[in-house]
């Protein structure tokens, strides 16, 4: 059985979860983008459905002026031929360990596009626990994640609980404890890949019994939430009717057995509110696909968490505000129009993060369509002239979150087909011609690309131009890029061309010529590698070319990834590169993770300063 679970061996209560040595400021809204800015670029999702534009290096080359299909990224043939053996060749030649690392999760990334020929797909990851380097065994934990497959279920739960047997195949005799939470993460991404209902089961059975272990660190029980929300299981209609909310229905069972879990793990106050922060989110994204009845189900127990009676802890009230805008809609039930006034509540009596949070979610609610009473959209005008009020009646430090509320309303009312209104732009282009503040003003710019405003581009271009923050020009390149605006595509390669200092910039110019469907600044960045002879400089254009993925990428990146003269860090990303280059998803493998996680309640073991958290790697 599982160590730890009584007797002389057993450990002592939990003390704190390890929270970050330097958390996030709460009133700056860069944070909540930077962690959710991945559905709205988007861009494997993009450039799979996107054309060859005049522009772009095929049309100089001759194509012409028709607009022609093109293979973005490489296909079966070019990962099994040549990308495959040779991140095999990096991994088994070279001793630096995060050149290993890195070479370990890109050839998990490729399954099951790619398969070794000689054993299982598991196989070198499971090798790879005994490495004698903490950063490899920890990223053969995360590869056992990405293969997804049923062997690799059972050895992270095993891994979870400190299982002796698994134990071993660390070279150890119990399992450390950050080996426990990442492989309890690790098993949510098995849950979330595997298509088999039996193998979610059997993780979200295993999760379970870890979070009605007492004596287990709070971070195994974050991680546990975490990954259970990850692994929704089947609706059993028949199963469900004959079990009330309040006669058990064991968490594996099905999924109102997981919500009826989690609900009771919110609503107990002995858990320390770190874990009860996360709990939420888990709610959420097993409730926003569900049935009607238990959706409705999540809806009420979290309503009532914020009832005036409840005064509950800060942390989790915040968890609670993004679950809601993760399920109300705009439509007239009598659930969701309480769930859009207490959200309207929040930002009229919360705490200031607590506010702006819940105009974020305001946005989300009032542009999601409901199927119930009323018009599927009839809250989406209310809901936008209430935030612009806030906008232009709010308080300054709240100003900035408004604006990014309207940016997603407009963008996601635009998803729906539905036109906004043109005084909110109007009001925004007029607030970010009068802006001094740099932190307001990338929220303004951002804002109008995520509505696409097409007369903010001139205003933006200008922007561009002017500043000489790296910061903003980055941030006004994302808002040119999701706006669509072609005429951005000029200066944009300019940037591309002058950034191979400022790494953060040449990414977020690459990203944004992307989106506007040009491939001009993948010869530049191969340009800016074949010249420079800065290992630093190199390192930030491979990791640029990464983001972009393109095709022509590889070759290059093949010969980095296979000359031992390289430095290991440029060949380290080269690995990284090939592999997000390679990876079946269209969001990041971690998207699932950070997208609209309580990231006040962040711990050490999921994200680290020091990069060595469970998300940090790319």
């Amino acid at each position: 059985g599982a160590r730890g679970r009584g007797g002389p061996t057993a450990p002592k209560a939990p003390g704190p979860a390890t929270p970050l040595t330097t958390g996030p400021d709460l009133s700056d809204w860069s944070w909540w983008w930077t962690f959710n800015e991945d559905p709205y670029v988007d861009l494997k999702r993009r450039l799979r459905s996107a054309e060859v534009l005049t522009d772009s290096d095929d049309f100089f080359l001759g194509q012409g002026t028709r607009a022609q299909r093109v293979e973005r990224f490489p296909g079966p043939e070019l990962i099994g031929s040549s990308i495959a053996p040779a991140l095999e060749r990096a991994f088994d030649e070279s001793t630096a360990a995060g050149l290993r690392a890195a070479t370990l999760i890109a050839l998990a990334k490729l399954h099951p596009t790619w398969t070794p020929e000689e054993g299982t797909p598991t196989a070198r990851p499971l090798a790879a626990l005994a490495d004698r380097n903490r950063s490899v065994s920890q990223a053969a934990i995360l590869a056992l994640g990405l293969i997804a497959e049923p062997d690799a279920a059972r050895v992270l739960c095993d891994l979870a609980a400190d299982e002796e047997s698994v134990a071993q195949l660390l070279g150890r005799t119990s399992v450390p404890e950050v080996f426990r939470v990442h492989a309890a993460l690790a098993a949510g991404l098995v849950g979330a890949r595997t298509e088999r209902e039996e193998v979610r089961r059997y993780v979200v059975h295993r999760l379970s019994l870890l979070l009605d272990e007492r004596v287990a660190a709070p971070d195994l029980h974050i991680a546990c939430l975490t990954s259970m929300g990850l692994s929704p299981l089947a609706e059993r209609a028949a199963l469900e009717a004959s079990s009330g909310r309040g006669r058990s229905l064991r968490p594996s069972s099905s999924r109102a057995g997981q919500v009826r879990f989690l609900l009771d793990v919110l609503e107990d106050r002995e858990r320390q509110e770190f874990v009860r922060a996360h709990v939420p989110k888990a709610l959420g994204l097993l409730a926003e696909d569900a049935s009607e009845d238990l959706r409705d189900e999540v809806k009420h127990g979290l309503l009532d968490m914020l009832g005036a009676r409840k005064r509950e802890k800060r942390l989790v009230r915040y968890g609670v505000v993004e679950a809601l805008g993760r399920l109300g809609d705009s439509d007239g039930d009598p659930v969701d129009v309480e769930l859009r006034r207490a959200l309207r509540g929040v930002v009229r009596d919360g705490d200031a993060f607590g506010r702006n949070l819940a105009l974020l979610s305001v946005a989300y609610v009032a542009t999601r369509p409901g199927s119930g009473d009323g018009e599927p959209l009839g809250g989406l005008r209310s809901e936008e002239s209430f935030l612009l009020k806030q906008f232009a009646q709010g308080q300054s430090r709240m100003r900035p979150w408004a604006a990014l509320a309207l940016g997603l309303h407009g963008y996601h009312a635009l998803e729906e087909d539905v036109a906004h209104y043109d005084s909110t732009n109007v009001a925004l282009r007029r607030t970010l011609e009068r802006t001094r503040s740099s932190a307001d003003a990338n929220a303004l710019c951002l804002a109008l690309g995520l509505r696409r405003d097409s007369e903010a581009v001139p205003a933006l271009l200008e922007r561009l131009e002017s500043t000489r923050d790296d910061v903003q020009r980055g941030r006004v390149a994302m808002a040119l890029g999701l706006s669509g605006a072609r005429e951005a595509i000029e200066p944009l390669q300019e940037i591309v061309r002058e950034s191979r200092y400022h790494p953060s910039l040449l990414r977020d110019a690459a990203v944004a010529l992307a989106l506007l469907g040009s491939r001009g600044m993948t010869s530049d960045l191969l340009a800016i590698l074949e010249e420079s002879r800065s290992n630093a400089v190199r390192v930030g254009v491979v990791s640029a070319i990464g983001f972009v993925g393109d095709v022509r990428t590889v070759e290059p990146l093949l010969e980095i990834l296979g000359d031992p003269q390289k430095s290991t860090s440029l060949r380290t990303s080269a690995a990284q590169a090939l592999g997000i280059a390679c990876e079946d998803e269209s969001l990041p493998w971690n998207a699932g993770f950070i997208n609209r996680m309580n990231y006040t309640a962040m711990t050490a073991t999921l994200m680290s300063g020091d990069g060595t958290g469970f998300l940090d790697r790319p």
